[in-house]
């Protein structure tokens, strides 16, 4: 019962510092008209606490904006990434049970025909800048750069060859994931949908 009282005393002396500090005291709009205050603050427990309503504008609306691009972009190009991350692991197991090079070198062309057939229509849509981040986030997913991974399957002079073509087009295969420098905006994005926040 004692217990009982000093609730009753403390939510009384929360709504009296309310009444009389008015600028604190006024409920903000959007809770006034979706729920009845003066209910809760009979029924309630322990005090009542109504802040103002607050407006979060971005404090610089070109970063912003080239962050909304960027986000955007990550969307379309990181479960390619992800794609080919499981591509290369299956690639690389069946590789491992083909003790001969002729059969290997058969096998990886079949490969690149299949895979081709399924993601080319796709990949070629990319963007510019989309395809340059999916060229990083591929050496993320893998631990191999792109040129390294065509170096791989395809040999030293494919892997040129497709070097050559990217530079046309400002892009670099043999382009290494910084995590904690230059990318670190891109890494921040991974996290978000790892935790499903983005």
């Amino acid at each position: 019962m004692h217990m009982k009282f000093i609730k009753i005393v403390f939510v009384f002396a929360v709504i009296l510092f309310f009444v009389a500090n008015k600028s604190v005291a006024q409920v903000p709009r959007y809770i006034s008209q979706l729920i009845n205050i003066d209910s809760i603050a009979q029924n309630m427990g322990m005090p009542v606490f109504m802040l103002r309503e607050v407006y979060v504008f971005p404090e610089n609306p070109k970063r912003e904006t080239r962050y909304s691009k960027m986000a955007r972009n990550f969307m379309k190009v990181y479960p390619y990434a992800l794609l080919i991350k499981e591509e290369m692991k299956d690639i690389e197991k069946v590789l491992t049970n083909i003790p001969d090079k002729r059969q290997q070198r058969a096998y990886v062309e079949y490969k690149e025909k299949e895979l081709k057939k399924k993601y080319k229509k796709e990949i070629t849509k990319l963007t510019l800048s989309q395809g340059v981040m999916l060229v990083k986030l591929v050496d993320r997913e893998t631990g191999n750069t792109s040129f390294e991974l065509i170096k791989q399957l395809q040999g030293s002079l494919t892997a040129f060859f497709w070097q050559n073509i990217a530079l046309l087009f400002d892009n670099n295969l043999k382009v290494k994931y910084d995590a904690n420098g230059k990318d670190a905006e891109i890494e921040m994005l991974v996290k978000k949908y790892e935790t499903g926040t983005l």
